[in-house]
């Protein structure tokens, strides 16, 4: 676990230092997707960007763009959905259904006007794969107001190529 868990950390800085090519944008980390594919409406889930608590976070370092794009394009990322939004949608829709949604390990919104869907792993293999293209649909089926995305990997270190 710990190696997954820098590989992602690493990952982030990365792409937020601007030393990934090709991935400069604003990056939003670990987005719930699937909301359409459950029948789950995804705009029950936005943030609050209007709570004292969101607006204080925006006043740290790091935290203003990601979290105003989150508000922009109405975007839960994990620590909302978790915190918030999956007891609202357990309430509505069964707590099954509330678990079955899946977390994006990087969106870029990116600064041409497109959208990167980022799948982290330690090594590329099919499971990356199909992961990093999983998560471009059921975000494009969450979102088509920005347009069809594109998927990502980023190899951390000692993966294939």
């Amino acid at each position: 676990m710990g190696v997954y868990v820098d590989c992602h950390k690493r990952a982030f800085h990365s792409v937020k230092s601007g030393r990934v090519p090709g991935l400069r944008g604003v990056v939003v980390r670990e987005v719930a997707v699937g909301f359409r594919r459950l029948s789950i409406d995804p705009r029950e889930c936005k943030i609050d960007c209007s709570s004292p608590t969101t607006r204080k976070l925006m006043e740290r370092p790091g935290l203003r763009e990601p979290l105003e794009a989150m508000c922009r394009y109405r975007l839960a990322d994990k620590w909302w959905y978790r915190g918030v939004c999956q007891r609202e949608v357990a309430g509505r829709y069964g707590f099954g259904r509330a678990n079955l949604v899946r977390f994006d390990d990087m969106i870029i919104l990116m600064e041409d006007g497109g959208v990167r869907v980022v799948e982290v792993k330690p090594s590329l293999d099919y499971e990356a794969l199909g992961q990093a293209l999983t998560y471009k649909l059921l975000f494009w089926e969450d979102h088509p107001e920005l347009g069809e995305p594109k998927a990502a990997i980023i190899v951390c270190s000692g993966g294939t190529r």
